[in-house]
């Protein structure tokens, strides 16, 4: 594109711009400061032979197309790097999902067993209240057949 932008003759557009600025001026849409600084530098006398004037952007169109390329090939190998960063994140993350699934399977078991040895604690229990009520009872047996 920047190519594409080769200078053009300022004497080739000289007529347009002078005519866009009478029709400015006779609509007062430019102030007489501004017109005067416009039609002096119309009114300048350029010779396009001259070596001054002469195009020397090419030096900078092919820098800015040299960063181009290294951009792009920078481009391309961190592209590279994400792809094998992003396979890895995924990955990592499946990994971890299951991970999770299993563990809540786990817990879910756990529950279940804990809900198993509550059952098993409370009759444990009960039998331990009913055994410590006979040996209270035997005892006190024990303590009456020897006073007697």
């Amino acid at each position: 594109a920047m190519e594409g932008s080769k200078p053009i003759s300022l004497l080739a557009i000289r007529s347009t711009i002078a005519d866009s600025l009478a029709l400015a001026s006779a609509m007062d849409l430019v102030s007489e400061s501004k017109r005067k600084a416009v039609s002096a530098f119309l009114q300048t006398g350029v010779d396009p032979s001259d070596p001054t004037y002469a195009y020397h952007s090419q030096g900078i169109i092919d820098t800015l197309n040299s960063l181009l390329k290294e951009f792009r090939a920078e481009k391309a190998t961190l592209d590279e790097e994400w792809g094998k960063a992003k396979s890895t994140f995924e990955s990592t993350i499946k990994s971890l999902t299951n991970k999770i699934s299993e563990n809540g399977t786990a817990m879910d078991n756990l529950v279940t067993l804990i809900e198993e040895l509550k059952g098993k604690i409370a009759v444990a229990r009960q039998s331990l209240v009913t055994a410590d009520g006979m040996l209270k009872d035997d005892q006190l047996f024990m303590k009456d057949m020897t006073e007697r």
